[in-house]
């Protein structure tokens, strides 16, 4: 008899162990939230979004907790929780620990390879991965969205076509509202400008520019609503963002046929 107690006792003391209140993470789903925020995190930094890193980072977040059917106020209680308990925590972060060491184990094993895009005839891509939308309404100028494409996203031929639509309100400040473009080619840089009406209306952009079909791109940068002044208020919103990569059809003798690209566009 005595030693089935020692028994269901010894079961107790393993569950009570193993488990968390009510309304806090099991110590597996934690670690498997932060380890996809961790990568997030990474990934983020390396595409350089500059200035929008911290609305990408929410917007990455978001999704990340939705994957795992989490609230916000699940996981921040349940930080909080295991912020308090030490020991939880640091068992948390030997089991986050372990698997960054086992994915940086393969990539050194180079069991994972580099994802080239798979271009088709007459293919458009929507490559934009920021948020879609900006709100510009209640800081000073300045605010803007910078953005960065590297070589090997654009493709010699290609089509770059980025649309929006932006309302510039008559009581913003700022002066040469515009759309900047800067394509860089091995020795030379195309550049593009458009500039905003400050109507309070709605608008919509689309710019456009064709890639050279003989020199490969390095990389595509921008600027959406930059400006001119200092300490002034800003009262402006993007909306509907993105960004198109056009791979157009290839004929005999390689000639880009873009006529298709002209009859869609122009309506």
């Amino acid at each position: 008899m005595k030693t089935i107690i020692v028994y269901f006792a010894a079961i107790l003391l393993l569950f009570s162990c193993s488990t968390t209140p009510k309304g806090v993470l099991p110590e597996r789903k934690t670690a498997d939230v932060l380890y996809d925020m961790y990568l997030a995190d990474a990934c983020n930094m390396v595409k350089n979004y500059g200035a929008n890193l911290d609305s990408t980072k929410r917007q990455s977040y978001r999704y990340i907790l939705h994957k795992y059917d989490v609230s916000v106020a699940d996981f921040d209680s349940s930080m909080v929780w295991y912020s308090a308990h030490p020991d939880k925590q640091e068992h948390l972060y030997d089991r986050l620990t372990l698997q960054l060491q086992k994915l940086q184990k393969d990539v050194n094993a180079h069991k994972y390879k580099q994802i080239i895009p798979v271009l088709a005839e007459n293919d458009t891509v929507d490559v934009w991965q920021m948020p879609r939308r900006f709100d510009f309404t209640t800081g000073f100028i300045h605010n803007k969205v910078n953005f960065h494409f590297d070589r090997n996203l654009f493709h010699k031929g290609n089509g770059f076509l980025l649309t929006y639509r932006l309302k510039l309100n008559k009581e913003d400040q700022a002066e040469g509202n515009k759309f900047l473009l800067k394509v860089a080619y091995p020795g030379k840089t195309d550049s593009l400008v458009s500039y905003a009406k400050k109507d309070g209306q709605w608008r919509s952009y689309r710019v456009f520019m064709p890639l050279s079909a003989k020199t490969e791109v390095m990389t595509i940068d921008g600027g959406l609503l930059e400006c001119k002044g200092n300490n002034m208020h800003q009262s402006a919103i993007i909306a509907d963002v993105h960004c198109y990569r056009i791979t157009y059809a290839t004929h005999k003798g390689g000639k880009t046929s873009r006529s298709w690209w002209q009859k869609i566009f122009s309506k």
